[in-house]
């Protein structure tokens, strides 16, 4: 069996084969697996971490609220503190199984809307606008570290404001 499942109680697994990942909470999955006696069942192991990929592809995505929520750079992973050591790998059919959510993005990631708007990650659930590539550069920003994201994305983080109401450099918004 390789699926992902939500029991009627609201509690996440993924079954996959002779694995049970139980998801109790954001902070990580707990990992389970069949003891040599059939008669015993399923026995907690230890707990692993809630970055996931598939054999076949190299996206990243941890695991909240029942969701895969992918990691779109290398940065972003970085910055959330995971390491490779970090990574468990499921087989395609139990990642696919996993319904996606929002990208999953750091303090201070730089996002690139579709309408060209550009924000900036303030939490882990809003953001600010940065209203003019001046400002942007003021603040000693890399065009390069800009991740494109869809609407879907970007109302995940939604706007708290416009960045230069928020902090200013050498006195200029």
């Amino acid at each position: 069996l390789n699926c992902f499942v939500q029991t009627s109680n609201g509690s996440h697994y993924l079954m996959d084969a002779s694995q049970k990942l139980s998801i109790g909470s954001d902070l990580g999955v707990t990992y389970s697996k069949p003891s040599d006696s059939a008669s015993s069942g399923l026995q907690t192991t230890g707990t692993l971490t809630p970055v996931i990929k598939s054999l076949s592809s190299p996206e990243l995505a941890v695991i909240e609220g029942g969701q895969k929520r992918p990691i779109p750079t290398m940065q972003v992973f970085n910055d959330l503190g995971f390491t490779a050591s970090s990574i468990t790998t499921l087989n395609q059919a139990t990642y696919d199984s996993i319904p996606y959510g929002p990208l999953k993005l750091s303090v201070g990631s730089l996002l690139l809307g579709p309408d060209q708007a550009v924000s900036i990650a303030l939490t882990g659930s809003s953001s600010l606008q940065i209203t003019s590539p001046w400002q942007f550069e003021s603040y000693g920003f890399n065009w390069g570290n800009l991740i494109k994201v869809s609407s879907f994305d970007l109302a995940s983080y939604p706007s708290e404001g416009n960045l230069a109401n928020m902090v200013s450099v050498n006195g200029n918004p």
